[in-house]
């Protein structure tokens, strides 16, 4: 027997160190080659044949007498099993199941096929239990088994299919192990993102927004993808997860959002493209619903779950779907837009404050005692609207339709204006001017439209208007227009003054109607001297100019005069209050022609005793260097009238002398510097 790697190997015949052939003598030599068991080796017969070799002679090579011819090897057909090993999907993705068959083939070939059990292996681990082989045609000499599997890392892989052999004899077929010729191939298995919900929408810039989204294997592969996730609208994103699921982010661009979500992959799935746009609507503005109280800042109470908590946020109070009404009590507020639809009120609590930046649109009420601070206020609901507290407009004043009702004040700003289609102010309406300029302040009552034109030519400060239904106190209602004007400054306004009444507020005689101011529960009657004061009964108008002191204004007939005689005073001040002393005030009775003289003492102040009533006067004050506002004034002497005041203001500048003089007057203080105005060219 040879023993050798390849099969070969040397045997000494004759033992050791061998034998010597005598001459003449033959020898034969029988061999025999035996074929180890256990693993076989891929071939169907063996092919064996000796060589004799030794000295005198020449290698004799062995000869199969069975075969014609000479020095020809013995063939034997060696019985064994072949193994072929198959994959249905070579390569495979990750979580893909792949099924491999192994081939059973008898050698040689045989009427029986083979028998028993084949265990597969991937990398030398059992691919679950050996499997019993599977007979096709019965005597076909062919036997299949096959096993499955899904669970395959991504990589290459060795699968071996190790057949048990079974059966004796003539169908007796022995053990092998086949092996996939080519590896085994797992790729990463492609997947896809989707979005699944995104709450709440719509919603409001900066609010969170919580997205839902799964990631699924495509193709083929199956198994659960981990990593991270990201959804993003192009410009805020959030990331989680893909086995969490969720994410929160807020959104802060305004409109219509295309939401995606990209998976990034990991060890056995690739990244996946950014998933189907979920669209999503981000808005700027809050809709009030009051679904669970009338608190402002309640997040239930809002249409979108959050309050608009940004001065970027506008609120919106709808007509409709609204349960309870909104207040503003816990907080102040601030926001861009506001609309409060008709039948709706919201109500701003006192001490809390209401900013609207943009635009407000008033069509319900402004309730509670609160201040709302506007940019543009557009008030427009025919049936008429209610602000309770102060409102304060610092742009534009728009009355599209309806009256408005003031509890409070309703002021515009310095730089704010009024524009009306229709519809007036019921109440208290202010403007402040910051310099001179003209202003419409569109009063009335309830029963009709009355504003006054105002054209402010000096001075700053603030304004009041008010029209007012009745007969001014303490003027007689017969001979007495049935409305007046309140007006009320805080600065130091000189100001011409343009009245418009309705004709149905007419009583008496209105041809002879002249302008009356009631101040202090004086009244004080002012001929007509047209341009002004003049009063025009063909356009219900009424003008005065140069008005320095705004108290109650109406119209009316001459009054007639409470005593035979009554008393003129008033005072004369500088430029910022400082009283002037030493002014010469002179007193004209129009029919008379008698003229009355007096001066004004330290305090400014002058008195007229005794002058007749029941007549026109003009009063007039002068002082050299000086200039005043009003010049003189017109009026009917009716009763004892105080207040009749004038304001002084240097008319040229002048030189050192004269500004002691000034000091000493009162006219400038000694301690401060002294007004340019006041100083001759060049002088420091």
């Amino acid at each position: 027997k040879g023993e050798g790697t390849d099969g070969v190997g040397t045997v000494t015949v004759g033992g050791v160190p061998g034998f010597t052939l005598p001459a003449g003598k033959t020898i034969t030599i029988r061999f025999r080659v035996t074929v180890d068991t256990g693993v076989l080796p891929a071939f169907t017969t063996v092919s064996n044949q000796g060589t004799v070799s030794g000295s005198n002679f020449a290698d004799v090579l062995t000869d199969d007498s069975d075969v014609v011819g000479v020095n020809q090897p013995t063939v034997t057909n060696i019985d064994h099993t072949t193994v072929a090993v198959s994959s249905n999907a070579n390569p495979s993705v990750f979580g893909q199941n792949v099924t491999f068959t192994a081939t059973m083939t008898g050698v040689p070939a045989r009427a029986s096929d083979p028998p028993g059990t084949v265990q597969f292996k991937a990398d030398g681990n059992n691919i679950g239990a050996a499997v019993p082989v599977v007979i096709g045609a019965a005597g076909d000499n062919v036997s299949t088994a096959q096993a499955s599997i899904s669970s395959l890392s991504v990589g290459s892989h060795v699968i071996t299919a190790q057949y048990s052999g079974g059966g004796a004899g003539a169908t007796g077929y022995n053990a092998n192990i086949g092996t996939l010729a080519v590896n085994q191939v797992v790729n990463k298995a492609n997947t896809a993102s989707a979005i699944l919900t995104d709450t709440p929408d719509p919603s409001l810039t900066g609010q969170s927004v919580t997205v839902t989204f799964t990631v699924t294997p495509t193709g083929l592969g199956a198994g659960t993808p981990t990593g991270n996730v990201t959804v993003s609208d192009g410009v805020d994103q959030c990331t989680a997860t893909a086995a969490v699921g969720t994410c929160t982010l807020a959104l802060s661009t305004a409109g219509v959002r295309n939401l995606t979500a990209t998976y990034v992959g990991d060890g056995n799935f690739n990244a996946s493209p950014a998933s189907p746009a979920a669209t999503h609507t981000v808005t700027t503005t809050a809709t009030w619903v009051g679904g669970t109280s009338s608190d402002w800042d309640t997040d239930a109470n809002w249409g979108t779950g959050r309050k608009p908590n940004l001065a970027s946020h506008s609120a919106n109070i709808p007509a409709a779907g609204v349960t309870n009404e909104p207040t503003i009590s816990v907080a102040d507020v601030t926001l861009t837009d506001l609309t409060v639809a008709t039948g709706r009120t919201l109500t701003v609590n006192v001490g809390r404050i209401l900013t609207a930046t943009g635009n407000t649109t008033l069509s319900g009420n402004l309730a509670g005692g609160g201040t709302s601070n506007l940019n543009n206020l557009a008030i427009n609901n025919a049936a008429g609207v209610a602000i309770g507290g102060n409102a304060n407009v610092s742009g534009v004043l728009t009355l599209t339709s309806g009256n408005t009702t003031v509890a409070g004040t309703l002021s515009v700003g310095g730089g704010g204006s009024i524009t009306r289609t229709a519809g007036h102010i019921i109440g208290n309406l202010k403007k402040t001017f910051a310099a001179p300029g003209s202003f419409t302040y569109h009063v009335g009552t309830a029963n009709g439209y009355s504003p006054l034109a105002t054209t402010v030519t000096a001075g700053t400060g603030d304004l009041t208007v008010k029209a007012n239904e009745g007969t001014a106190p303490p003027l007689p209602a017969a001979t007495t227009l049935q409305r007046y004007w309140t007006l009320t400054e805080a600065g130091n306004l000189t100001a011409n003054l343009t009245f418009n009444y309705l004709q149905t507020d007419v009583m008496g005689n209105e041809a002879v109607y002249r302008i009356i101011r009631v101040e202090g529960g004086l009244p004080v009657s002012l001929p007509n001297n047209c341009p002004s004061p003049c009063v025009n009964p063909a356009t219900n108008t009424a003008v005065i100019n140069g008005v320095m002191n705004f108290s109650d204004w109406t119209l009316g007939e001459q009054l007639a005069p409470t005593a035979a005689e009554a008393d003129i005073s008033g005072q004369v001040v500088f430029v910022g209050g400082r009283p002037m002393r030493g002014v010469t005030v002179s007193l004209l009775n129009l029919t008379s022609s008698e003229v009355f003289v007096t001066r004004t003492d330290a305090k400014g102040r002058y008195r007229f005793e005794g002058v007749a009533t029941g007549t026109d006067y003009l009063i007039s004050v002068t002082k050299e260097g000086y200039s005043f506002n009003p010049p003189s004034l017109l009026f009917t002497h009716t009763n004892a009238v105080a207040g009749v005041n004038f304001e002084a203001s240097i008319s040229t500048p002048v030189g050192d002398d004269g500004i002691q003089k000034l000091i000493k007057e009162g006219a400038i203080q000694g301690d401060k510097p002294v007004p340019s105005d006041l100083k001759p060219p060049g002088k420091p």
